[in-house]
């Protein structure tokens, strides 16, 4: 029997949680995955060495992919002048091009998550998308640059789902959040490096002299960073075979029928529980079109409002970013752990909707301070806020999704946010400053709209809190 949740009052915990329950028993995706079916219980979590070696290598490759994609937004204003590229160009460059690769393969790749070797899928990946980093180091023109961001859009496709579905099988529920909290510090570092690192090597390659290359043409100093930041990612992709595999848990079904859920399983099963699921995508996609869009043109901004140069922008937010967002990372993971711990089901779901409705005033006033030091002081405090989603989301839908599922739940999860965030995010700004303010001199203008959109991800938030309490009941009839 399911404990009730004592965060709730009693009528609901006798009424609704337990009629909910019941309703999940006879919902379509029952039939499509009895739970009734005789399943082994599962092993025991691996030992805490492995699982905490497996976490440090998880993010280091998590660092090397958001610092390979990242580095492309210090490297705007050069792009732009040497190939002669429109914004929105340098747009598609940073957002578009990096989730073809994701709409392709992606689906596929999350299939393999499910049944095959996990550590295997993002091996191979993160030494794809470190080569084709260091490929944007050799284009000459927007296509040759385009088809290389494309390959390193590899990144998401591999890791997402793969990482969080071990990490599920690493930790139990209780210590996932923080595990997932403590990984995306390799997020934070990689976004935080890409403007540090990568500012430090811009200045030390400004003096280096553009030199020829036989059957290529002319390699800038710019594009030298690009080798500067891929190649050492080929030795973390060596270090990722070091990781075990661990036994996978929370199937609702087991032997050779775990490995038999097909694409129709899937999509009756989230068709089922739609009202949980579609809320947290859309939460997603909305969200990560605002962070994306931001986070692509924050440089540029202050760059074209305050005049500072890209090596001391990306200095100063680079150290802010590091600083932060683990703060934000950690207080999620704390107020997520101990709500739960108190007996809300709604716990995740809690913390990100009070930090997705208290980031809007701090995010639409940052643009608008009449000094960078007061917009870089509200980009501090914003920078807390918005980091403290970030691990509860992610354990969320671990939580609350079967493993022989996870992979691709994942992995539609991730495509939500990567069509409709990084692929839309940039343009999203570009097209603002373009077409609706008509000055590039206005981009903090078309950053303020952006933020003050975040009401509908924080909508979605607080809407779904019922619908994930009642999910996360139904899932501990299988963890």
């Amino acid at each position: 029997m399911v404990a009730p949740s004592h965060g709730e009052p009693t009528s609901a915990r006798d009424g609704s949680s337990s009629n909910t329950t019941a309703q999940v028993m006879r919902s379509p995706s029952a039939a499509a995955l009895p739970e009734a079916e005789a399943r082994s219980l599962p092993a025991a979590y691996p030992p805490l060495s492995e699982a905490r070696w497996a976490l440090v290598v998880f993010a280091l490759s998590l660092l090397v992919n958001l610092l390979d994609r990242g580095i492309i937004n210090l490297l705007v204003e050069p792009i732009k002048r040497t190939l002669q590229l429109s914004d929105i160009q340098v747009s598609l460059l940073m957002g578009f091009a990096f989730v073809v690769f994701y709409v392709l393969l992606g689906f596929p790749l999350a299939s393999l998550a499910d049944s095959r070797s996990r550590r295997t899928i993002v091996g191979v990946g993160l030494f794809c998308w470190s080569a084709m980093t260091a490929l944007c180091g050799v284009a000459q023109n927007f296509w040759s640059f385009f088809f290389c961001r494309v390959g390193v859009g590899v990144g998401e496709a591999c890791t997402g789902p793969a990482t969080l579905s071990m990490l599920a099988d690493f930790f139990p529920p209780a210590k996932l959040t923080r595990a997932i909290a403590f990984m995306s510090f390799g997020a934070i570092a990689g976004i935080g490096l890409a403007q540090v690192i990568g500012a430090g090597v811009v200045q030390a390659l400004q003096g280096v002299p553009d030199f020829q290359v036989a059957l290529i043409g002319t390699i800038h100093n710019w594009q030298m960073v690009f080798f500067a930041v891929g190649l050492p990612g080929l030795a973390i992709a060596a270090l990722m075979f070091t990781v075990a595999e661990p036994p996978r848990r929370g199937r609702i079904r087991s032997g050779a029928s775990a490995t038999g859920v097909g694409w129709s399983s899937v999509a009756r099963f989230v068709f089922a529980h739609r009202r949980c699921y579609v809320p947290m995508f859309c939460a997603l996609g909305t969200s990560t079109i605002i962070h994306s869009g931001t986070v692509a043109w924050s440089i540029a901004f202050y760059q074209r409002t305050y005049g500072w140069t890209p090596v001391h922008t990306g200095y100063v937010l680079g150290l802010v970013g590091v600083l932060t967002s683990p703060v934000g990372l950690m207080l999620g993971a704390w107020f997520a752990e101990r709500s739960a711990a108190r007996g809300f089901d709604d716990a995740n779901m809690r913390v990100a909707a009070w930090a997705s409705t208290l980031a809007i005033p701090w995010s639409a006033l940052g643009p608008l301070m009449p000094s960078p030091g007061l917009a870089v002081a509200m980009a501090a405090v914003s920078n807390v806020v918005v980091a403290s989603v970030g691990a509860p989301m992610s354990a969320a839908l671990q939580i609350v999704t079967p493993n022989e599922m996870r992979g691709r739940v994942t992995a539609l999860y991730l495509f939500t946010a990567n069509v409709l965030g990084t692929g839309i995010g940039p343009t999203a700004i570009a097209l603002l400053t373009d077409v609706v303010f008509h000055d590039e001199g206005k981009l903090r203008y078309a950053l303020v709209v952006a933020a003050l959109l975040a009401w509908v991800p924080a909508a979605c938030y607080w809407y779904v809190r019922g619908h994930y309490r009642e999910a996360v009941i139904r899932a501990k009839r299988w963890q």
